[in-house]
């Protein structure tokens, strides 16, 4: 596909695999940080139930948003965000992400915390 990888060398499966067992092992209860949650439930390649759990565990530092994709998006609802996958999804989603920058880290200053 234009612009987008859609073969990887065998050895990345290995850092893939690293990375999600290292994920589930931490203590998620104990994230401080303002975390910001962007996923479809229909995703076709992370489960969104396992990601919800995850998201179960963790305290008030959370904003979950799971965008209503249109057919112009992603099929398998997994690249939610960008002009090549999901093009209907970008300008709300930038305007969204600024706006929780800017009220998370910036009018609270967690930054300096």
């Amino acid at each position: 596909e234009r612009c987008w990888t859609t073969r990887y060398p065998i050895k990345a499966l290995f850092a893939i695999k690293d990375t999600v067992v290292a994920a589930y092992k931490i203590n998620h209860n104990k994230i401080k940080m303002p975390v910001l949650f962007w996923f479809s439930d229909n995703d076709q390649v992370v489960s969104a139930k396992a990601t919800r759990k995850i998201i179960s565990k963790m305290g008030d530092n959370v904003t979950l948003h799971n965008p209503s994709l249109t057919k112009q998006d992603d099929p398998s609802c997994h690249g939610i965000i960008g002009d090549i996958l999901s093009p209907s999804q970008t300008t709300i989603a930038v305007k969204k992400i600024i706006n929780w920058l800017d009220n998370v880290f910036l009018k609270d200053n967690v930054v300096n915390k």
